[in-house]
């Protein structure tokens, strides 16, 4: 499934989304993919931003798919006693997502009705208690098989051990997905 198939899923479940809630149910399906198949659904890998993970160049897959799958509807947000008007960036689907499996439709849908209760911000904080994003560097690229893992201790230990392999080889083993679903 590609990113972008994936975000028509979303906004199709969600019947449309802002843009920081987008990214952070796609990391959350992704995270809930990757749980119960050991491999990632769409191939994606993120970055690291103040917000919380992003999808990497999640700002030009919106570009591409706009006006052809979904649409950009800009809205004033209604806070009260703000001083400064703020907009929210709501995404829309245009069409229908083609055919998922239904083993990722399931997580989707899943995800999506735990999601439905929580701000996009609401999320972004969710993101910030993954020790993958907590410690890595602004702009750093973070990886499905590190954001994962929620507890520190495992987060350090997949850490050593990605550097252990490292230094003995330039590929990394298929065998460290054994690793990484120990919890």
């Amino acid at each position: 499934m590609t990113a972008q198939e994936l975000i028509l899923a979303i906004l199709h479940e969600m019947n449309g989304c802002g843009k920081v809630k987008l990214a952070k149910i796609f990391l959350f399906v992704e995270q809930a993919y990757y749980r119960a198949m050991e491999e990632s659904l769409t191939d994606s890998y993120y970055v690291r931003l103040r917000m919380g993970p992003v999808p990497a160049h999640f700002d030009e897959i919106l570009r591409r798919g706009k006006n052809t799958l979904w649409k950009l509807q800009m809205r004033e947000m209604d806070i009260p006693d703000a001083s400064t008007v703020y907009h929210e960036h709501r995404y829309l689907p245009l069409q229908k997502p083609a055919d998922i499996p239904e083993k990722a439709q399931d997580i989707i849908h899943e995800v999506c009705a735990k999601a439905k209760k929580y701000t996009g911000k609401q999320l972004s904080m969710m993101t910030h208690e993954l020790p993958a994003w907590e410690y890595a560097e602004p702009g750093e690229p973070l990886f499905i098989e590190e954001l994962v893992l929620e507890k520190k201790e495992h987060y350090f230990q997949f850490i050593d051990k990605v550097n252990e392999m490292e230094s003995e080889s330039d590929d990394i083993p298929e065998s460290l997905l054994g690793f990484l679903s120990r919890k």
